[in-house]
């Protein structure tokens, strides 16, 4: 999938939508839930909130991502691209793998452009500013940016990856979340 903006296809009109997920969604995402296809984006944005509680019935795994809820294959970002989950959201969960862009990984994701995150984000274990879970290699070259405040109820935090299980570069990736 190539996006510029899924809700309207107008990178200048990015989605504003409230998401509110209960019962047994288990994949959240502002624009995508869960992505098992390629994924490349131009430019996504997401300035809506979201809310997802009681998302399983057995225990407390959710993929919660302000852009992706879970990712099962390849994610690029062009030199020129750039996905953002913007200042008027936050993301609020009592689930695991929670991610001011995506929640749990478990591709090869590589970006040249940028990836910046301020919504605010609550979740229990596993949660990141960028990334809840990385289970993939991760190499993000420029631009990437967390400013939201993460708060857990368990542990595993980061302000870019909340936990990366495999190689992981980054070059100039900024948080300044409280």
């Amino acid at each position: 999938i190539t996006l510029s903006t899924v809700i309207n296809g107008d990178a200048s009109n990015p989605s504003k939508g409230k998401v509110v997920a209960t019962g047994n969604t288990g994949y959240v995402g502002g624009i995508i839930g869960r992505l098992k296809g390629s994924y490349e984006t131009i430019e996504s944005s997401n300035y809506g909130s979201i809310t997802a509680n009681n998302v399983s019935e057995t225990d407390s795994t959710g993929y919660i991502g302000g852009i992706i809820g879970h990712l099962s294959n390849t994610f690029e970002i062009g030199v020129n691209g750039s996905i953002i989950n913007g200042s008027s959201g936050y993301i609020e969960s009592e689930a695991n793998f929670v991610g001011g862009i995506i929640g749990y990984a478990n591709a090869a994701i590589t970006s040249k452009g940028l990836i910046s995150n301020v919504a605010n984000i609550v979740g229990a274990h596993y949660v990141g500013g960028i990334i809840g879970y990385a289970n993939s290699d991760i190499t993000f070259q420029s631009n990437i940016t967390n400013s939201g405040a993460i708060m857990v109820t368990g542990n595993r935090i980061g302000g870019i990856i909340g936990y990366a299980n495999k190689t992981t570069t980054m070059v100039a990736a900024t948080n300044s979340g409280v």
